[in-house]
């Protein structure tokens, strides 16, 4: 589905290049990130587009996966919409296509998902967590050197 094709996506430009925007390599598993995904959306296409999330929201649903949260673009930058994916465990995978199967969802409904993203950008974080707590987190590390 879409999300394993985002993970993919990031993962590969990890390995290549300590993920995309340059952020240093992390020691936690990248499956147990979160990944914020900027997209930027072909012209037109932004309805189609969502429609579909919309499709792998209720799968999701139906698989009992935590969904995508989406803040939709109001004034500012370029892009068009900001999503916030939690962790995604091997076995949601298998989950997700049993889902998609019970509801009818054919296995090319997101196809021609390429064809509606003019950009994005995968950004594999850690947290939610607080900006102290993360100091004390490099506190710790450089008490430990």
């Amino acid at each position: 589905m879409i999300r394993k094709h985002i993970r993919r996506i990031a993962l590969t430009a990890c390995a290549a290049a300590l993920v995309a925007g340059g952020q240093p390599a992390i020691a936690q598993s990248l499956d147990d990130s979160p990944i914020i995904t900027l997209y930027k959306f072909a012209p037109g296409k932004m309805e189609e587009a969502v429609r579909m999330m919309a499709i792998r929201d209720k799968v999701f649903a139906e698989a009992e996966i935590p969904v995508e949260t989406y803040y939709f673009h109001q004034q500012g930058a370029g892009w068009m919409l900001v999503v916030i994916s939690p962790p995604w465990k091997e076995e949601y995978g298998d989950k997700a296509k049993a889902a998609r199967e019970k509801l009818g969802v054919p296995k090319d409904a997101f196809e021609a998902w390429p064809t509606v993203i003019a950009d994005h950008e995968d950004i594999i974080v850690e947290g939610p967590t607080t900006a102290a707590a993360k100091i004390a987190e490099w506190d710790k590390a450089k008490a430990e050197e």
